[in-house]
């Protein structure tokens, strides 16, 4: 049992009297003060801590003072607090900014004398108290500076000087390093978050500068402690954090610095010391298990969220953009999405405006990543279905369009991939040689070791290139631009390349009358289709460019070999990724078989044709003349853009017998929102098309898959 001291019983029952004999100079009556203020009526509690901040006035250099100071404080945290009793808590506040030299003073001699404001002291302190005794000391000084820290009024007057900033990163990083990943108390990084409020609204790295300095200089271990401590609190059980305020509010002051040292490093201010990749998959997780834990009403989920979603889309404008991607989307990152869509639709506070817009921008980047192999197969394995009965409250969510558009492209590209990946299996998939132009398999094709993006199947063709090509003076540009520029894996452009002959095939026939039309006094070897991947769905498009025997390299050799073709051999690759967005290309050799498009039996063409079958949430090109440059100007639609009618495809077929199989009696649903609702895998795509081929026959002449 518990013994209760004569100076605490005054406290509890005649507190007024134990008020005038600390005043009178009774020091154990002082000492009391912080064990029993919080029992004391409310309105003497100001008394009693203006009692003792008077005392450690007059004994500044009293360590027993300090710390009784302290605890003292943090015993008031509920009346610090935003509550009910405005006035109660503006006089505390009051009492301590009025004192906040005294206050300042203490807690340097606190941090100076006591042990837990170094790894060592607090060793030191767990071999001398029971871990009872050494757990309610931490608390008590952890709930000091989470008061001072998080009080609007006083944080500013305490911490206002920088150097007193070290006090709470000196208690983090001595109870962190004391202590094995995810044991910490969580209050621990509230209270860096806290104090590090300031600095990082005013965007200045300096905060995080003195966790280095206080580190010994060391960074990289800096960010090994943020990211294990971030790892081992999201194993956590769901159910546990959920019912664990602590927990989830330094879980989420975690995130936050985590995030916030992310972004410093990615825009330079913080040097990288460790993997991206790494902190990108442990982050993600983190953010999707912390958005389990809120309710609709809360705001908080938003900022942290989309933070982390500007992030991510500072991420897709790198050079590696497309690895971020898939690290991202592997991770968790489209359920993240559908959290934020399922919360915005539930009756919770709307988005802000900013938000919305850095979301729309950042589904609308993934969604121009759709072109590569590794994107579309991360995020098939990743995407998760919208409800039926969800739908009707998702019109209002500002960004329910792009997450249409996502859906779409992802089930088009996912069908076609999963096509040709089996129509053509990795042994037997090839590219033409950027200078004789064969097709060879890609076992037998080497990359330029200089620029990484220029095919040869021999030394001596790369050999010939170089002497007698334009290549030294590309490949010079290309290796100039190494450090901006997305790499293109040869997995990569090989599905896009057939990916761009597939779209200009099912338009085939109107770009064939286009050129009877506007190119007919030209050869068609010297014309050259161009396919822009590198903007959003609205404004794919295909255009057509002149060649000639003596434009250099590549595109010369092509016109003098693609004679007596029906259409242009020659086609440039347009895709997005790099720094500041910019655009890539490359160029492809479209093969003879895409030359033509399959028929559907004439019995079934009526079927699949209607409207109601026929998948319209498909993307659509349009034909748009060359003087207009897609990366010079926008389109005008009125003015350039020249609609062009698509042939009906093995894809689009496939597409169709998706939708059909979904509709039952009376089960309407608009064809554009048919892919958000759509559950399926890999399998499943290879299902539907194996039953699609057995239900709609398609003539064998022109079929590729």
């Amino acid at each position: 049992m518990t013994t209760v001291s004569k100076e605490a019983q005054d406290w509890l029952k005649n507190p007024r009297k134990a008020i005038n004999l600390a005043k009178g100079g009774s020091r154990k009556h002082v000492l009391a003060i912080p064990t029993t203020i919080r029992n004391i009526y409310a309105h003497l509690r100001h008394n009693a801590l203006e009692v003792l901040l008077l005392h450690v006035s007059k004994e500044d250099q009293s360590f027993e003072l300090a710390e009784a100071l302290l605890s003292c404080i943090g015993w008031l945290m509920p009346d610090l607090q935003p509550s009910h009793q405005p006035t109660h808590t503006q006089n505390l506040e009051r009492l301590i900014i009025q004192h906040s030299k005294v206050v300042c003073k203490m807690l340097r001699l606190y941090s100076e004398k006591s042990n837990f404001f170094s790894k060592d002291g607090i060793e030191v302190a767990g071999a001398s108290l029971d871990p009872t005794a050494l757990k309610l000391q931490l608390r008590d000084t952890g709930a000091c500076l989470k008061v001072l820290c998080m009080n609007q009024a006083m944080s500013p007057v305490i911490f206002g000087d920088a150097e007193m900033l070290r006090i709470p990163v000196r208690f983090w990083l001595s109870s962190v390093l004391a202590s094995k990943p995810g044991e910490v108390d969580p209050a621990v990084h509230e209270i860096l978050f806290a104090c590090a409020g300031p600095p990082i609204q005013e965007d200045d790295s300096r905060f995080f500068h003195m966790l280095v300095e206080e580190n010994g200089g060391d960074a990289y271990g800096i960010e090994t402690l943020l990211v294990s401590e971030m790892k081992a609190m999201t194993k956590t059980k769901l159910r546990d954090a959920k019912l664990d305020i602590s927990y989830r509010e330094g879980f989420s002051a975690l995130i936050n610095l985590n995030m916030t040292l992310y972004m410093l490093v990615l825009e330079g201010s913080i040097h990288n010391t460790y993997s991206i990749s790494n902190k990108l998959l442990i982050l993600t997780h983190a953010v999707g298990k912390r958005i389990q834990l809120d309710e609709p009403n809360d705001e908080p989920w938003q900022s942290g969220v989309f933070f982390y979603i500007s992030i991510i889309g500072h991420l897709l404008e790198l050079r590696d953009g497309v690895r971020w991607a898939v690290i991202a989307i592997q991770s968790g990152f489209l359920s993240i999405i559908t959290a934020i869509l399922n919360l915005s639709r539930s009756g919770g506070r709307p988005l802000h405006e900013k938000d919305a817009r850095n979301l729309r921008a950042t589904i609308r980047s993934l969604t121009l990543y759709l072109v590569h192999y590794s994107v579309v197969r991360a995020a098939v394995n990743a995407i998760e279905p919208v409800e039926r009965e969800d739908l009707g409250a998702l019109n209002e969510v500002p960004f329910f369009y792009e997450w249409i558009e996502f859906h779409s492209t992802l089930l088009e590209r996912a069908v076609f991939m999963s096509q040709l990946g089996q129509k053509i299996i990795s042994s037997e998939r090839r590219l033409h040689c950027d200078f004789c132009l064969e097709i060879r398999p890609l076992q037998e094709l080497k990359k330029c070791e200089k620029c990484r993006r220029t095919f040869y199947c021999s030394k001596k063709c790369q050999t010939l290139d170089w002497r007698q090509s334009d290549h030294k003076v590309t490949c010079a540009n290309f290796e100039a631009d190494n450090d901006s520029t997305m790499f293109l894996s040869t997995t990569d452009r090989f599905f896009m390349s057939h990916l761009a002959c597939y779209d200009i095939r099912r338009y085939s026939r109107a770009l064939a009358e286009i050129i009877q039309v506007r190119y007919s006094g030209i050869p068609v070897n010297e014309l050259c289709f161009r396919i822009y991947y590198q903007k959003s769905r609205e404004q794919t498009v295909i255009s057509l460019a002149r060649i000639s025997e003596e434009s250099p390299g590549l595109l010369s050799r092509v016109a003098r070999q693609a004679k007596d073709q029906p259409l242009p051999r020659l086609v440039e690759v347009f895709y997005a990724g790099g720094i500041t967005r910019c655009t890539r290309s490359f160029y492809s050799i479209i093969p003879e078989v895409y030359f033509s498009v399959p028929k559907v039996k004439d019995r079934l063409k009526e079927l699949v044709m209607t409207p109601v079958i026929r998948s319209r949430f498909r993307s659509n090109f349009r034909y748009w003349p060359e003087w207009c440059r897609l990366y010079d100007r926008d389109l005008d639609e009125d003015l350039d853009a020249v609609e062009i009618t698509e042939d009906r495809d093995e894809v689009g077929a496939i597409l169709s017998h998706m939708r059909l199989g979904t509709m039952g009696s009376g089960d309407y649903l608009p064809p554009v929102l048919f892919p958000l609702t759509y559950k399926y895998s890999w399998k499943d795509i290879d299902k539907v098309a194996l039953d699609c081929r057995r239900d709609w026959e398609l003539d064998d002449e022109g079929t590729l898959f």
